[in-house]
């Protein structure tokens, strides 16, 4: 017998491995959050900016993300599909945005330049 606990720990890990994109946006929201209204001793701007990227990337792919079904003559197959849609591209353009300023804080701070 198990514990109703573990079976719900157990049906949050399907669902993520099954989702993972949306367990990436999630946890940058999170982090997200946590950011504005918490802060960190490190840098607010940097963390900020990489949640930023992981909301737009994994909301944009779960946004996007579908299956195609094809019937061949040995039965019918389901195939990963991508459909762009209004919202899942300016997810994916602010994802995008979020990494590049990521990565030139990360390049600022590293350099230690002003």
């Amino acid at each position: 017998m198990t514990a109703p606990f573990a079976n719900t720990i157990d049906r949050l890990a399907a669902v993520v491995a099954e989702k993972w994109y949306a367990a990436l946006g999630a946890a940058g929201l999170v982090a997200g959050v946590w950011t504005m209204l918490i802060g960190s001793p490190h840098d607010d701007l940097l963390i900020g900016s990489i949640a930023a990227a992981m909301i737009g990337i994994g909301f944009g792919e779960a946004e996007t993300h579908t299956f195609r079904q094809r019937v061949y003559s040995f039965g019918v197959v389901e195939i990963p599909y991508r459909k762009l849609t209004p919202a899942g591209v300016i997810l994916y353009i602010a994802g995008c945005a979020g990494l590049v300023f990521a990565v030139l804080r990360g390049l600022h701070l590293y350099l230690g330049t002003n």
